[in-house]
């Protein structure tokens, strides 16, 4: 049985991130494999510190919103 995604865990899975940032996991898995979002590998699998998460997200809103400035 498939567990449902905990998007407010401290780690998250990708199904987590999925869930939280409204993205298609394999959206998700080609972002951490990419380094464009903070994410580390446990074995075979991809996770995330919702912390770090939560910070990217702030610095990059930041920048997104700076650029559409100019």
């Amino acid at each position: 049985m498939a567990k449902e995604p905990r998007p407010d865990a401290p780690i998250m899975t990708i199904d987590d991130v999925a869930k939280y940032l409204s993205l298609h996991p394999l959206t998700v898995r080609r972002l951490a494999k990419d380094g464009e979002i903070p994410a580390f590998k446990v074995g075979r699998q991809w996770r995330v510190k919702r912390k770090l998460l939560d910070q990217w997200l702030e610095e990059n809103s930041m920048k997104n919103i700076a650029s559409s400035d100019d």
